[in-house]
């Protein structure tokens, strides 16, 4: 989802906006549990961050996961926001 009143025109990515990055995670060894690659895609996308992401919900720590079940929510510090989901 793009960032609160950004405009595509074409002429190349707008600057990234960067601030605190949030706590890093440790990337479990993958399994077919599709919580551990949940968690281990998103521990890899906070340690190549340059500052971008401002947090990330895991759907599985969910207390009511969402009916996707495993995925998550990274909100970035410019207002956007990228959904991961698994799709079974």
């Amino acid at each position: 989802m793009s960032a609160p009143g950004e405009i595509l025109t074409g002429d190349g990515d707008p600057a990234p906006v960067l601030g605190e990055k949030p706590p890093a995670m440790e990337a479990p060894a993958l399994t077919d549990d599709p919580a551990t690659v949940e968690r281990a895609l998103v521990a890899r996308l906070l340690a190549a961050d340059p500052g971008e992401i401002a947090s990330a919900d895991l759907y599985s720590t969910r207390s009511v996961p969402p009916s996707v079940g495993h995925g998550a929510t990274i909100d970035c510090h410019d207002g956007s926001r990228v959904f991961i989901n698994h799709v079974r």
